[in-house]
């Protein structure tokens, strides 16, 4: 049993058409929540000032937003290596570069010390160089 279905539809032409139907997305977003910036970005110099103004308000960490992000970022940029393997070996070398200027250190209040009034100063060195 079959049964019959009639379909009937409006046919606007395309001027009739703009005045009944609204095109626009003014239903959607209301148009007060639209903000448009026609101001240009900042350039170097007042990136920078505004940068030092929000400093503190920057968080600390974060995946992005912080100053973790951005000290990973600009070394990325700069072909600074951060791994830690690099900051260890940094680290170490720092290490014994103290620990060479503590015995040149030492060493020189030693020659200080063995020096009088009296001794002359070649003398003293002389006798320390072994040859």
């Amino acid at each position: 049993m079959a049964e019959q279905v009639s379909f009937s539809r409006t046919l606007f032409n395309p001027e009739q058409y703009k005045k009944t139907i609204n095109t626009g997305f003014s239903e959607l977003v209301p148009i007060t929540g639209l903000t448009t910036s026609s101001t240009a970005p900042p350039n170097v110099n007042e990136f920078f000032i505004q940068y030092n103004n929000i400093f503190y308000n920057i968080p600390v960490v974060g995946v992005t937003n912080s100053h973790e992000y951005l000290v990973q970022q600009s070394a990325a940029y700069i072909g600074l290596d951060l791994s830690p393997d690099n900051v260890q070996d940094l680290i170490d070398e720092i290490t014994q570069l103290r620990e060479e200027n503590l015995e040149l250190q030492q060493q020189l209040f030693e020659l200080s010390n063995t020096l009088t009034p009296t001794t002359p100063v070649l003398n003293t060195i002389n006798s320390n160089i072994n040859v």
